[in-house]
């Protein structure tokens, strides 16, 4: 049952810690979709005023 416990709890720690880097990467991730969509909304306009 103890071993059962530690066993857990090491899990529970390593599961912590790639939420935790999981976490770091999705935050990275939005960041650089939310600047990408700018930069495509950006140049879109771009060429549509340069078209219309």
């Amino acid at each position: 049952m103890i071993l059962h416990i530690r066993f857990f709890h090491k899990k529970h720690h390593l599961i912590l810690y790639f939420f935790n880097q999981s976490s770091k990467s999705f935050y990275k991730l939005i960041l650089f979709k939310k600047y990408l969509i700018t930069k495509l909304s950006f140049i879109l306009s771009y060429f549509y005023l340069q078209y219309v």
